[in-house]
């Protein structure tokens, strides 16, 4: 959602880099703090984090529990389901991110001329450039495949 939001800002809201960033800044924040309170929970209460209920390869056995090692393996643990959960987002988002600009343009290619195509999905700033009544629906596109892609991160 770090990639995606962003975009959908400057593309559908019409709104600068800038801006944009500082609308994520919410989300992100939550996300350290939710590393934060996942530390303390492991640590303080022995709750582990979602992905520490799976096996995982560290000392002293082959196949140990991560809550079941000493404290001293907790840190190691966490940094192996923090490394987990960024694979697994980066290509969730590489992949939806590659379904997202073959269905824009597959939709654009009804409204936009192949040139304007690779502008536009070069910079957000072509949107501008174009009639407002074309503008219009590119952005209606751009809103409608944004959604879509929303739905299935958030399904996944």
């Amino acid at each position: 959602m770090v990639i995606v939001l962003p975009q959908k800002f400057q593309v559908v809201s019409g709104d600068n880099g800038f801006k944009a960033g500082y609308r994520l800044l919410a989300i992100t924040m939550s996300f350290s703090l939710g590393a934060i309170l996942s530390s303390i929970l492991t640590e303080k209460k022995g709750i582990p984090p979602f992905l520490h209920i799976h096996h995982c390869e560290l000392p002293p056995g082959p196949r140990s529990r991560p809550h079941d090692l000493p404290l001293n393996h907790t840190a190691e643990s966490l940094a192996r389901a923090a490394r987990a959960r960024t694979l697994g987002g980066t290509l969730g988002i590489s992949i939806c991110t590659n379904l997202l600009n073959k269905h824009i343009i597959e939709a654009l290619k009804k409204v936009l001329s192949p040139q304007q195509i690779s502008g536009l999905l070069g910079s957000a700033r072509w949107i501008a450039a174009l009639p407002e009544e074309v503008r219009s629906v590119v952005k209606r596109i751009y809103a409608e495949e944004y959604r879509d892609q929303a739905i299935t991160l958030t399904a996944c």
